[in-house]
């Protein structure tokens, strides 16, 4: 299981922390400060975080998290083409009964 990021934002702060890798147990990271409801700065150094850790990952752990990532995505794709056919066939069939 992959390390899970946590945040808890707020107006003026985001808590940031990390799970352990079985993703039952979080650490704190840091609590970023910004301006008042100055978001695009917390996003950034969020953005700036994950780019570390995924930096830090040797190529291989990537190569896998990419994979598993792009196998959902894909699966829920077929399933979307899968109902979408149905549909299709459905509506043609009854067309061809009636036209």
């Amino acid at each position: 299981m992959e390390k899970i990021l946590g945040l808890d934002l707020g107006s003026r702060t985001c808590g940031i922390a990390m799970s352990d890798a079985l993703g039952m147990i979080a650490h704190g990271v840091e609590t970023y400060r910004f301006e008042e409801n100055n978001y695009k700065s917390a996003a950034r150094h969020i953005q700036k975080i994950v780019e570390e850790k995924i930096n830090e990952l040797d190529l291989e752990k990537l190569e896998e998290i990419i994979i598993k990532v792009a196998k959902k995505e894909l699966k829920h794709i077929e399933i979307l083409g899968l109902v979408l056919g149905a549909v299709i066939g459905v509506l043609q069939g009854i067309l061809v009964i009636f036209l």
